[in-house]
């Protein structure tokens, strides 16, 4: 798990998790605020499913650089379904991916 790392008090992070319907191997890729990536990770680990949800820290994207007053503290943002370094689905509206997935 990484640890809050910028000096923003509740910064956005991004995670990847595993989720029912997409295909193996690959993972969903979210923002959160590290408040609730951190409880989520934390949620996986005690639930003993520690390989289903792992936070990438704030540098993952540069989507996760916005401004954290624009993503509420209780709100997970799907952004696309990745695998193998390519995107499966982009889930924000504006048609193409911006960025490459991130690395995990």
């Amino acid at each position: 798990m990484t640890g809050q790392q910028t000096d923003q008090p509740d910064p956005i992070h991004v995670l990847a998790c595993l989720a029912d319907g997409i295909p193996p191997g690959a993972r969903f890729i979210c923002l959160a605020r590290w408040s609730l990536a951190a409880r989520l990770v934390q949620d996986a680990i005690d639930g003993g499913h520690a390989d289903e949800a792992q936070n990438l820290g704030p540098d993952a994207m540069q989507l996760a650089r916005a401004d954290p007053a624009a993503l509420p503290p209780d709100v997970l943002l799907r952004v696309g379904v990745a695998r193998g370094g390519k995107w499966l689905a982009w889930f924000l509206p504006g048609g193409d991916p911006v960025e490459p997935p991130p690395a995990w």
